[in-house]
């Protein structure tokens, strides 16, 4: 990422031939009426009303906010995100960001296969644009040693996203091409830069220029650790394992703290994530229990927690609702990091039931109140807030201050596509449940 670790603490921490045709806001997505119907919804959490669910209502809500992603923030001929609409000049240091909005595209794409196949054949367009166009990055120092080299970055974390990404999309097209890409970035640019601090802590640094910064930090580790799993169960490679294994280490005794669930200070929600997602990787490749325990304390704290949450009422409750990190191009995207791997705990059989429960109802309690402030008056800009808990006015008229360090006002940071790529990325979670609870 293309940003100053103490800035980013401080801080917190269009064109195609033919377009979908336009939802109707007003069902909160299009729909043909010959659709196959969805699947009964899920069980419904004691502390939500039963009357809040309908039939396909997230499917319906995700077809509207990825409606607004694409129509707004999408370069159509190149698969790649504005940061904000038309700003291109703006978008040309946008890189990591392109992995977590075009996994919005890559979980729709699942979704829509086989029931919207025009929709679903736009979106895979996209994806392998995306990948032609080398997911927007900058760097182009080592395109000449072969299509891994389009994805090198000084970032480390950056390439590790890019990883994951391309990881998604060789389990969803079945095709082994972006995995090995994957594999040639990690191989060459990720792991190589392995090192020993002052300290005899031994993990990735932040980038590879001692100028900008080499602490061996969550955010490049935890994806790191992700990705070596993930290439470890499809090539088998014992390497991959060890990896995986070394860096979580690095990240379990060096920054997690076991005793309340948090992985770095202050806490992220992409980190404790991705690392929960690691951590749930290596219990099915290990079997050992204590990697699942630590997944579920990594989530429980980013749901349940005040340093990672809002605290909103509703009727006579109070729910905790995932709290705006910041509205940066980075820090807006967090949420959109952690919402697919919440999804992939709460359908993990090996879960207790419990726990699933628990983390799905605090993920439904996000969906409903987004779903709630969305405002549908605006479509087809009908952005997510950086706050899910409440609407575009009131959540300005409470962060003023956080506009005005920024120099810009709600009418620049209320078009940001990390915002609508999170909230939209929820959704598409939330639909994921509803298809395959």
């Amino acid at each position: 990422m293309r940003r100053s670790i103490p800035i980013l603490f401080l801080l917190l921490a269009v064109f195609s031939c033919s377009k979908p045709e336009s939802p109707d806001p007003s069902v909160g997505g299009p729909g043909t009426g010959n659709e196959t119907p969805p699947p009964s919804p899920p069980p419904t959490p004691p502390s939500i009303p039963q009357n809040e669910y309908k039939p396909g209502k997230w499917e319906a809500v995700a077809d509207s906010c990825t409606f607004v992603l694409v129509e707004n923030f999408l370069v159509k001929e190149k698969g790649v995100f504005m940061s904000r609409p038309g700003d291109g000049k703006a978008s040309n240091g946008i890189y990591w960001q392109q992995a977590h909005a075009i996994d919005v595209l890559n979980y729709a794409f699942r979704r829509l296969h086989g029931r919207d196949d025009t929709r679903a054949e736009a979106y895979q367009r996209y994806i392998g644009l995306w990948f032609e166009n080398n997911a927007n990055n900058y760097d182009t120092s080592h395109r000449q040693e072969g299509k891994y080299g389009c994805f090198f970055n000084p970032y480390t974390d950056d390439m590790a996203w890019i990883c994951l990404t391309l990881l998604n999309f060789a389990e969803t097209f079945s095709d082994a091409g972006y995995a090995d890409v994957a594999k040639g970035v990690y191989d060459h640019y990720i792991i190589t830069r392995l090192m020993t601090n002052e300290q005899g802590r031994t993990g990735l640094p932040w980038t590879n220029n001692p100028d900008k910064g080499m602490g061996l930090n969550a955010c490049t580790n935890a994806p790191a650790c992700a990705v070596a799993c993930r290439l470890y169960n499809r090539y088998k490679t014992k390497k991959y394992l060890d990896d995986a294994l070394l860096l979580y280490r690095h990240l379990y005794d060096d920054i997690y703290n076991p005793a309340t669930g948090r992985l770095e200070d202050p806490p992220l929600t992409y980190t404790q994530g991705t690392f929960a997602e690691a951590c749930r990787l290596l219990f099915h490749i290990t079997g050992e229990a204590h990697y699942l325990d630590t997944a579920y304390d990594l989530l429980a704290f980013a749901y349940t927690k005040d340093r990672c949450t809002g605290k909103v009422s509703v009727g006579d409750e109070e729910w905790r609702i995932l709290r705006s990190e910041g509205v940066s191009m980075d820090q807006a995207l967090f949420k959109s990091v952690l919402i697919p791997y919440t999804v992939n705990f709460i359908q993990d059989t090996s879960v207790p039931a419990a726990r699933r429960d628990e983390i799905k109802a605090c993920l439904l309690r996000n969906g409903e109140m987004l779903e709630r402030t969305l405002d549908r008056k605006t479509w087809p800009q009908m952005y997510a807030c950086y706050f899910w808990g409440k609407t575009w006015t009131e959540w300005a008229a409470s962060n003023q201050a956080e506009l005005d360090r920024f120099g810009g006002s709600l009418a620049t940071y209320k078009v940001a596509m990390s915002a609508q790529a999170s909230g939209a990325s929820l959704m598409e979670g939330l639909a994921r449940l509803e298809r395959e609870p």
